[in-house]
């Protein structure tokens, strides 16, 4: 399974539009070669490589999408709601208002 929905995407394309064509549109309106969309919509699950996150954007706003659409993973670990309130002294201990 791939780490991007890139191709998922793709399949939504109009099937007379090329992929040959799409890279050239890629290139032309975002600077991003033929070989790095290849390589980008190949990475899998569970591998370290990941796509910048500039290059996410132009690939969400080129299909019209969000990136979350295009990220076929969560992150996982703590969330701000996760951190516990750090209590400090009476702030009236120090002469403070």
């Amino acid at each position: 399974m791939y780490k991007y929905n890139i191709n998922h995407q793709l399949s939504k394309v109009d099937r007379f539009i090329t992929l040959k064509k799409l890279k050239e549109e890629l290139l032309q309106s975002y600077g991003i070669k033929g070989i790095t969309f290849e390589n980008d919509r190949r990475i899998l699950q569970g591998q370290a490589k990941s796509i910048k996150s500039d290059r996410l954007d132009a690939y969400a706003n080129f299909f019209q999408c969000s990136v979350d659409e295009l990220k076929n993973y969560k992150v996982q670990g703590i969330t701000i709601n996760d951190i516990q309130p750090h209590r400090s002294p009476n702030r009236k201990q120090f002469g403070l208002k």
